[in-house]
């Protein structure tokens, strides 16, 4: 087995460790769900800080990744077995006299239900664990242009610092730690290597969102069949998918991080335990995006929702303790902004703080509508963010309905903290919803803002508003368990809305599937769901007895599979690496290969000029001060196009540029192509063309030193 692959199984078998010692010590009731949500954000949680805190210092290496992670999961062990462990758990797992949902009663379930839900749900589970688990890497723009180029120069340097490469580089990074964790086992070994693995990242995202949707919809039953639906629709919409589709899963991960930190405030449980739940869960949602801010500090402001102790300590400490946590997670990206730039929003242009214009005034859906005037801006927004599956888009609808129908007319049908509940669902949808318009890049970038679009990939903003709508169904489907017929009838529209949504994608594992998901659906009367309820109802409440077993088991398997699907998975990911925005750019980078280590530039996506084994150091030509708004094109040479060629000339020269790559390719709103090319690069007599083809050119100086190709 590839040394890499070891180090994977062994990094993850430990941070997986910490997460579950997290979840024992801090949900001692044994309440499944929430035991695996802390589980899953512990282990996030440990290998983000692990990762930072080693790039911050400059030791970006796996034996001292794995060093600290270790030292950090034997203290957790260590001190949950001491003598103080009894006491803390006495205090965590203390029943409050004030909350309704300790001893809850018997929820009596409809066995059809329950049985053709919790297939559904285990069918499309299994869907993206082959998808994700064994399919290949995938790329997108963004990918591309920034996502990826951030890990990689931090590979090459062992240090994770401020990128003059793109402003985009000012943005946290969160997610892009979290796709490093699985990289860092390779090293420098070569990119598809480190790529491997990182479609892992979807994986423990997609299951906290589908945890969070069965404790929302009815917390004192959390594998009811409203859970189940809520989740189903989650892991069978296509923009869903989309977002699981990237480098780090990063629009995948904010709404995950946000459902649970929403499913932890508002659950009653262990109060400490809730409260670092919720910690965790906010700061891994602000380390990923800005807009965060809006979501988590709702949730918050929720925080006082939790089960209090009885004696009876105001909502605002603990308010306090929790805002103040998740900025201890999330604070290196804002402090290194101020730092940096003197703004920790940058490059949000906020409260007079410098930032970069272009993304508030030619992004924006307001500054959309004000251009192009009230009737066009509302169609062609509308167009955009309303192109859900349809049957999901009015499934959502419905949920949003009946969670402020809840929350403002459920009083005698139930019960206070449920009506809380989808009170912040409400909020939280209609808040995300009303700051869109003012949102950096809600209407796209300046490009399709240019040519009067809206850009297609801006839905990816809203993906959390449906899914609280998906919750507010699911609530509401459980709610009519008393009407056995009217029950089952929603549940299988429901179901079946999921499985037609499937058409929009190409998902053909989760389509295959999908038959025998329909078939439970649509036959739910039979009375073989009778006897299938109880079989079912049981493996999915059957707690493991062995733990330590199950572990290696577990681990066993996991080799097993990295051991054989490596190489399918390296050469995947190489594939996607040669083939950018549909572009075949193999022969050009593989003449890039060969060459000696050099510092290059290029009018093409910066992950290029690193090479395939990170060998080469890009620099950046021109810069923001030449015009800001061409770096929406994350080229590492921003705005040449603007540069006289004697300037730009000159700039190659004094960065000591030794190679210069050009790509042209063409994408939805944004392209690169440069008629100018020839004018720049002919006309300096110490730069010669190497060759090249259609998509990928190689410029290199005549002066340099080094040997043209390493044969």
């Amino acid at each position: 087995m590839n040394t890499g692959c070891v180090w994977m199984l062994a990094l993850n078998a430990v941070s997986i460790t910490f997460g579950r010692e997290l979840a024992r010590r801090t949900q001692p009731d044994g309440d499944a769900v929430r035991r695996l949500m802390v589980t899953i954000l512990g282990k996030l949680s440990i290998e983000y800080g692990a990762v930072l805190f080693c790039g911050i210092i400059g030791r970006l290496d796996r034996v001292f990744i794995a060093g600290l992670t270790a030292v950090a999961t034997a203290l957790l062990v260590l001190t949950g077995r001491s003598g103080r462990r009894q006491a803390s758990t006495a205090m965590l797992s203390a029943p409050n006299p004030h909350c309704s949902f300790h001893n809850p009663p018997t929820c009596d379930r409809d066995p059809i239900v329950i049985a053709s839900t919790s297939v559904a749900f285990i069918l499309t589970g299994v869907a993206w664990l082959w998808w994700f688990g064994v399919g290949t890497t995938r790329l997108g723009w963004d990918d591309y242009a920034y996502h990826l180029t951030q890990p990689c120069l931090w590979l090459q340097t062992g240090r994770i610092e401020p990128s003059p490469l793109s402003f985009q580089s000012a943005f946290p990074h969160g997610a892009e730690v979290l796709a490093l964790w699985w990289m860092i086992p390779f090293g420098r070994q070569s990119q598809p290597d480190a790529m491997a693995w990182v479609g892992l990242t979807a994986l423990p995202y997609a299951a906290l969102a589908c945890l969070s949707a069965l404790l929302l919809t009815r917390p004192e039953a959390p594998r009811s069949s409203g859970g189940f639906i809520a989740s189903i629709l989650i892991l069978t919409s296509h923009p869903v998918i989309e977002t699981a589709t990237s480098f780090c899963d990063v629009d995948l991960a904010l709404p995950a991080f946000v459902l649970a930190g929403l499913a932890l405030a508002t659950t009653p449980g262990p109060r400490l335990g809730n409260v670092i739940g919720v910690s965790l869960a906010s700061g891994l949602a602000l380390a990923t995006k800005y807009v965060a801010l809006v979501p988590v500090g709702l949730i918050i402001l929720s925080i006082s929702w939790i089960d209090r102790p009885a004696s009876g300590r105001r909502p605002w400490a603990t308010a306090a303790l929790v805002l103040v946590a998740a900025i201890a997670v999330s604070g290196h990206w804002f402090l290194r902004n101020v730092e940096t730039y003197g703004n920790p929003l940058f490059p949000a242009p906020v409260l007079g703080l410098p930032g970069v214009e272009a993304i508030s005034h030619r992004t924006t859906i307001a500054e959309y509508v004000r251009t192009f005037g009230w009737w066009k801006g509302m169609r062609d927004v509308l167009g955009v963010y309303l192109d859900w599956p349809a049957s999901h888009a009015a499934l959502a609808l419905v949920g949003l309905v009946a969670a402020a129908g809840i929350a403002v007319l459920g009083r005698d049908r139930f019960d206070g903290t449920c009506r809380r509940r989808m009170f912040a669902v409400t909020v939280i949808a209609g808040a995300v919803l009303a700051v869109l318009p003012w949102q950096p890049m809600s209407a796209g970038h300046s490009a399709t803002f240019a040519a009067s679009e809206v850009h297609f990939q801006s839905m990816r903003f809203i993906v959390v508003v449906p899914m609280l709508g998906w919750i507010g169904l699911g609530t509401a489907i459980d709610s009519l368990r008393r009407w056995k017929w009217v029950h089952r009838v929603a549940a299988g529209v429901a179901l079946l809305g999921a499985i037609i949504g499937l058409a929009r994608t190409d998902w053909t594992i989760a389509a295959g599937l999908a038959t025998g998901i329909v078939a439970a659906a649509c036959v739910g009367g039979s009375r073989i769901f009778e006897r299938v309820a109880p079989v079912v109802r049981s493996l999915l409440e059957r707690r493991v007895r062995n733990a330590r077993a199950a572990s290696v088991v577990g681990l066993l398997a996991a080799s097993v599979i990295v051991a054989t699907a490596h190489s399918d998975k390296r050469a995947g990911a190489r594939e996607a690496l040669l083939v950018p925005f549909g572009v075949d750019i193999r022969e050009g980078w593989e003449r890039l290969n060969r060459m000696e280590p050099a510092r290059t530039a290029g009018h093409c996506p910066v992950y290029v000029l690193f090479g395939e084994n990170l060998q080469h150091s890009p620099v950046l030509i021109g810069g923001p001060e030449v015009d800001v708004d061409a770096t929406f094109f994350a080229s590492s040479v921003p705005a040449i196009d603007r540069l006289p060629d004697a300037e730009f000339n000159a700039r190659l020269i004094q960065e000591g540029v030794e190679v210069f790559a050009t790509l042209r390719y063409s994408f939805h709103g944004k392209s690169v192509s440069s008629p100018r090319e020839a004018g720049w690069l002919d006309a300096s007599v110490p730069f010669l063309r190497l060759g090249g083809d259609e998509h990928m050119t190689l410029w290199r100086r005549s002066d340099s030193t080094r040997p043209a190709e390493n044969r």
